[in-house]
């Protein structure tokens, strides 16, 4: 699938500037995500889907294609249409394709057409009644045939065991942290690859409990930067025995508990000692 080629107006757009500077994008990575989205889904008739439907026309898999979408849904790309399908999710709106899919599904019926009727005349049998030409859109280059009737939504695959658990840890995280403080930690793709990497170490069950037991910790290391995920993964196998003793230890309680030991320590040789 050939992307849409992207003018130079569209790159010095707000929305595109926007995108970039929501996903941490260069203009290369910006210009062939976006101009693959566009071509995947006009070329599929798209112009409203589901989040889940649109996330199969996103050209990245698990979690780094959900961060591509909300990415083109905060630059405005793709916008709520306040409605919703019969599932109840709500349906999204791809702004551009308002009108440009049907344009584009036009011509291709226009240029099956156009071949029946050269095949018909090579046969020597009578052509139809002529019809009009449908005008070419000058902004938007043919795209590849989709095996996919027009209007059809391509299949979504089953998400692998590695990607659930990354976003089951990313659920987890973000729900203790709105509890924590009110507010939806930012996500893009740094956070998504933090997440990957806490998966890939602590494991795909450990990995999500991890990250809700951490957010709260009293350590001001951790909450006078509201419990950034860098700092998790920095610290992830301490943390994870903190979790699993269920003990959260702060530098105070470190420091307490050192002093103690040496105290203790200190009483013991003294005994031995027969003071």
């Amino acid at each position: 699938m050939a992307a849409i080629k992207l003018d130079k107006k569209e790159l010095g757009t707000l929305r595109f500037a926007q995108l970039r500077e929501h996903m941490g994008w260069g203009l290369a990575q910006a210009v062939g995500m976006l101009g693959l989205f566009w071509a995947e889904t006009r070329a599929h008739g798209i112009e409203e889907a589901s989040q889940a439907d649109l996330l199969s026309y996103v050209p990245a898999a698990g979690l780094a294609g959900e961060s591509a979408l909300q990415g083109l849904v905060a630059a405005g790309y793709v916008r709520a249409s306040g409605s919703k399908d019969e599932a109840g999710n709500v349906v999204y709106r791809v702004t551009d394709n308002v009108g440009a899919a049907a344009k584009i599904q036009a011509r291709k019926a226009h240029a099956r057409k156009a071949g029946a009727a050269s095949v018909a005349k090579r046969q020597g049998k009578p052509r139809g009644k002529k019809k009009l030409a449908v005008p070419a859109v000058a902004a938007l280059p043919a795209v590849a045939e989709a095996s996919l009737a027009p209007g059809a939504v391509a299949p979504l695959q089953p998400p692998t065991a590695y990607q659930l658990a990354c976003r089951h840890t990313w659920e987890a995280y973000a729900s203790a942290y709105q509890r924590q403080t009110g507010q939806l930690p930012a996500r893009n793709a740094k956070t998504n690859a933090l997440v990957a990497q806490l998966v890939q170490r602590l494991g795909h069950d450990e990995a999500p409990q991890v990250a809700a037991f951490y957010v709260g910790h009293p350590n001001p290391y951790y909450a006078n930067r509201v419990w950034p995920l860098d700092a998790l993964v920095k610290d992830a196998e301490p943390m994870r025995t903190q979790w699993a003793a269920k003990v959260r230890v702060t530098p105070q309680a470190a420091q307490a508990a050192a002093q103690q030991s040496h105290y203790e320590a200190r009483r013991a040789r003294l005994a031995d000692e027969g003071i």
